[in-house]
């Protein structure tokens, strides 16, 4: 795989994802069952974990700069 920081090997992995985000009033949460992510298979390979298109793949999203952020909408 390739991240930030240059490539890496990785190995898939199985999971599930509870997502949940808090802008007050607002509180919204999905979970999705059986996401395949690739995960770093040397130990240092990545300082900090980041959100890949593994994940983001699953949504439907934009850009919204009137509320300056950007929202995800679960496309599955």
């Amino acid at each position: 795989m390739r991240g930030a920081g240059g490539p890496f090997r990785a190995a898939p992995v199985t999971c599930d994802v509870a997502v949940v985000d808090a802008q007050f009033p607002e509180v919204t949460c999905w979970e999705v069952d059986d996401v395949v992510f690739g995960v770093p298979v040397e130990e240092d390979a990545l300082e900090i974990s980041v959100v890949g298109w593994d994940l983001l793949r699953l949504f439907d999203l934009s850009v919204s700069h009137r509320k300056g952020r950007i929202e995800l909408r679960f496309a599955h």
